[in-house]
């Protein structure tokens, strides 16, 4: 009778343990959401002195990310989606979670870039803004200088194919390898016209909360976030483990915090059942083991 008032006890303590580990994550994450009410945009990143430089002889790619809290999340939407359709742009996504923000990524013209992104100032408080850039010049030249040799193969077979004296069978051969040329010449011509666009046309993409709401990452989540931005793939892998780690951290706590009770409530079971606990008889025979092994 004894036995089973104890362990009815350390069930119930057990129990209420979890209860309040809980209640206590629930607060906290209460308690984050409020002070982020209270944030004014002093820990943003400064947009002061940026300028998109727009090249004639440089072929660059522009991506930006940045994300602003404002009060009105849909009237914000609908002046963004104006204002990028007014400067030559158009919306490629959208995406409102019911959570309080929205994630929109717009086409801008590069030569509108900066423009554009000025007038996010205007719509509400900064939180943080990205622009990241990748020069593909060298890929655009090696892309045309292909489709150049391409052509100068392609002139030297229709040549070779007006001669009079060709047999059947050489010019069949010479008519495939015209085609096979001018699909080449293709893929090449689509690939610089990519090209073009992507340093024609830069990707911004922004996330609008509702203000209030913006929580700032912490600083292990910003490097997780860098290492997947990186363009390395093993970095990329890093910086998603390292996000994992860190969106599971506080709940590793207190999974520590319930196998300890776990064991503390069978140590005490143990001793009032007078039987051997047994993680300490594992250990003792580990011990002695190695022991044994030692004098040998």
């Amino acid at each position: 009778m004894k036995k089973k008032i104890v362990v009815t006890l350390c069930t119930l303590l057990l129990v209420l343990c979890l209860i309040s580990g809980l209640a206590a994550c629930g607060e906290a994450e209460k308690g984050d959401s409020y002070s982020s009410g209270e944030y004014t945009g002093e820990n943003a990143e400064s947009t002061e002195g940026e300028s998109i430089a727009v090249t004639e002889d440089r072929l660059i790619v522009y991506t930006v990310e940045e994300n602003i809290s404002v009060k009105d999340i849909t009237a914000t939407v609908a002046k963004l989606t104006a204002k990028a359709t007014e400067l030559g742009g158009w919306e490629e996504s959208s995406y409102l979670n019911e959570n309080g923000y929205a994630t929109i990524r717009f086409r801008i013209p590069t030569v509108k870039l900066e423009t554009f992104l000025k007038s996010l100032e205007g719509e509400g408080t900064v939180n943080n803004k990205r622009v990241y850039t990748e020069d593909i010049t060298a890929q655009y030249t090696d892309a045309v200088a292909k489709k150049e040799v391409y052509e100068s193969q392609l002139a030297a077979y229709k040549k070779l194919l007006e001669e009079d004296d060709l047999t059947l069978s050489e010019v069949m051969t010479i008519t495939d390898k015209i085609n096979q040329i001018q699909a080449q010449i293709e893929a090449m011509s689509k690939r610089i016209t990519g090209y073009k666009n992507q340093a024609e046309y830069s990707t911004v993409a922004i996330t609008v909360y509702q203000l209030g709401t913006y929580v700032e990452p912490d600083y292990w989540t910003e490097l997780g976030q860098l290492l997947q931005d990186s363009g390395s793939s093993v970095f990329v892998f890093l910086g998603g483990v390292l996000k994992v780690l860190v969106a599971i951290l506080p709940y590793l706590g207190l999974i520590a915090v319930c196998f300890g009770l776990y064991v503390l409530i069978k140590f005490i079971i143990c001793k009032i059942a007078k039987k051997p606990f047994g993680l300490f008889v594992a250990a003792r025979a580990r011990h002695k083991a190695r022991k044994e092994r030692k004098q040998k």
